[in-house]
Protein backbone atom coordinates (compact mmCIF):
# COMPACT_ATOMS: atom_id res chain seq x y z
CA UNK A 1 0.00 0.00 0.00
CA UNK A 2 1.48 3.59 -0.59
CA UNK A 3 1.69 5.62 2.20
CA UNK A 4 0.38 9.56 2.89
CA UNK A 5 3.55 10.39 0.52
CA UNK A 6 2.33 9.05 -2.80
CA UNK A 7 3.74 10.61 -6.04
CA UNK A 8 2.74 13.10 -7.96
CA UNK A 9 3.10 13.82 -11.38
CA UNK A 10 2.63 17.06 -12.45
CA UNK A 11 2.29 18.08 -16.04
CA UNK A 12 1.42 21.59 -17.75
CA UNK A 13 0.60 21.54 -21.26
CA UNK A 14 1.09 24.98 -23.60
CA UNK A 15 0.27 25.95 -27.12
CA UNK A 16 3.36 27.38 -28.53
CA UNK A 17 2.52 29.08 -31.75
CA UNK A 18 5.36 31.72 -31.92
CA UNK A 19 8.61 32.86 -30.36
CA UNK A 20 9.45 29.34 -29.73
CA UNK A 21 12.83 29.75 -28.54
CA UNK A 22 12.09 31.98 -26.07
CA UNK A 23 9.24 29.50 -24.26
CA UNK A 24 11.49 27.46 -24.75
CA UNK A 25 14.06 29.41 -22.67
CA UNK A 26 11.39 30.59 -20.61
CA UNK A 27 10.47 26.78 -19.53
CA UNK A 28 13.97 25.74 -19.04
CA UNK A 29 14.59 28.53 -16.24
CA UNK A 30 11.33 27.26 -14.90
CA UNK A 31 12.67 24.02 -14.60
CA UNK A 32 16.04 24.93 -12.92
CA UNK A 33 13.85 27.17 -10.38
CA UNK A 34 11.75 23.69 -9.52
CA UNK A 35 15.00 21.54 -9.65
CA UNK A 36 16.06 23.27 -6.50
CA UNK A 37 13.12 22.36 -4.22
CA UNK A 38 12.98 20.64 -1.96
CA UNK A 39 10.91 17.14 -3.08
CA UNK A 40 11.56 17.45 -6.64
CA UNK A 41 12.56 14.29 -7.94
CA UNK A 42 12.87 15.11 -11.95
CA UNK A 43 11.64 17.01 -14.69
CA UNK A 44 11.67 17.51 -18.74
CA UNK A 45 10.47 19.28 -21.40
CA UNK A 46 8.22 17.07 -24.31
CA UNK A 47 6.46 17.89 -26.91
CA UNK A 48 3.62 15.89 -28.87
CA UNK A 49 4.69 13.51 -31.21
CA UNK A 50 1.50 14.70 -33.80
CA UNK A 51 1.55 18.10 -33.15
CA UNK A 52 4.96 20.13 -32.73
CA UNK A 53 2.64 23.43 -30.77
CA UNK A 54 2.14 21.51 -28.00
CA UNK A 55 4.93 21.39 -25.47
CA UNK A 56 4.73 20.08 -21.88
CA UNK A 57 6.69 20.90 -18.92
CA UNK A 58 6.39 17.71 -16.50
CA UNK A 59 7.31 17.15 -13.15
CA UNK A 60 7.68 14.41 -10.93
CA UNK A 61 7.62 15.13 -6.74
CA UNK A 62 7.78 13.11 -3.45
CA UNK A 63 4.58 13.94 -2.95
CA UNK A 64 1.71 16.37 -2.87
CA UNK A 65 3.15 18.44 0.07
CA UNK A 66 6.57 18.87 -1.54
CA UNK A 67 4.87 20.27 -4.92
CA UNK A 68 3.07 22.44 -2.15
CA UNK A 69 5.93 23.94 -0.60
CA UNK A 70 8.16 24.49 -3.92
CA UNK A 71 5.25 26.71 -5.33
CA UNK A 72 5.62 28.64 -2.15
CA UNK A 73 8.95 29.19 -2.84
CA UNK A 74 9.87 33.21 -4.21
CA UNK A 75 11.91 32.16 -6.49
CA UNK A 76 8.90 29.96 -8.16
CA UNK A 77 6.71 32.55 -7.63
CA UNK A 78 8.94 34.71 -9.45
CA UNK A 79 9.79 32.56 -12.43
CA UNK A 80 7.78 29.48 -12.14
CA UNK A 81 3.64 31.01 -12.03
CA UNK A 82 3.99 32.95 -14.57
CA UNK A 83 4.73 30.51 -17.07
CA UNK A 84 2.20 28.11 -15.57
CA UNK A 85 -0.74 30.76 -15.87
CA UNK A 86 -0.15 30.38 -19.65
CA UNK A 87 -0.65 26.79 -19.99
CA UNK A 88 -3.97 25.09 -21.05
CA UNK A 89 -6.34 25.25 -18.55
CA UNK A 90 -6.78 22.14 -17.07
CA UNK A 91 -5.85 19.56 -13.92
CA UNK A 92 -2.19 19.55 -13.82
CA UNK A 93 -1.45 17.30 -11.14
CA UNK A 94 -1.52 13.59 -10.20
CA UNK A 95 -1.23 11.61 -7.52
CA UNK A 96 -0.33 8.19 -8.19
CA UNK A 97 -2.47 5.67 -7.02
CA UNK A 98 -1.01 2.25 -8.55
CA UNK A 99 2.53 2.09 -8.55
CA UNK A 100 4.48 -0.53 -10.76
CA UNK A 101 8.17 -1.36 -10.20
CA UNK A 102 10.46 -4.01 -11.04
CA UNK A 103 7.60 -6.65 -10.66
CA UNK A 104 5.93 -5.18 -7.66
CA UNK A 105 2.73 -3.14 -7.99
CA UNK A 106 1.86 -0.87 -4.73
CA UNK A 107 -1.52 0.98 -4.64
CA UNK A 108 -3.62 3.55 -2.36
CA UNK A 109 -6.41 2.59 -0.09
CA UNK A 110 -9.82 3.19 -1.37
CA UNK A 111 -10.45 5.26 1.29
CA UNK A 112 -7.28 7.59 1.12
CA UNK A 113 -8.42 7.88 -2.68
CA UNK A 114 -12.13 8.61 -2.20
CA UNK A 115 -11.05 11.11 0.96
CA UNK A 116 -9.22 13.39 -1.98
CA UNK A 117 -12.58 13.55 -4.23
CA UNK A 118 -14.96 14.41 -1.48
CA UNK A 119 -15.96 17.87 -1.00
CA UNK A 120 -14.01 17.94 2.18
CA UNK A 121 -10.71 17.83 0.78
CA UNK A 122 -11.53 20.81 -2.32
CA UNK A 123 -8.86 22.86 -1.10
CA UNK A 124 -6.69 19.81 -1.51
CA UNK A 125 -8.38 18.94 -5.15
CA UNK A 126 -7.92 22.37 -6.51
CA UNK A 127 -4.47 22.86 -5.32
CA UNK A 128 -3.89 19.26 -7.38
CA UNK A 129 -5.47 20.91 -10.66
Amino acid sequence: MLGDMAPLLVQSRFRVTQDRDEWFTRMRAALAVLAESTGFHRGWIGQATDDAELVTLTTQWEGIGAYRKALSRFEVKAEVIPLLSAAIDEPTAYEAVVVQEAGEVTSRSEEHTSELQSPDHLVCRLLLE
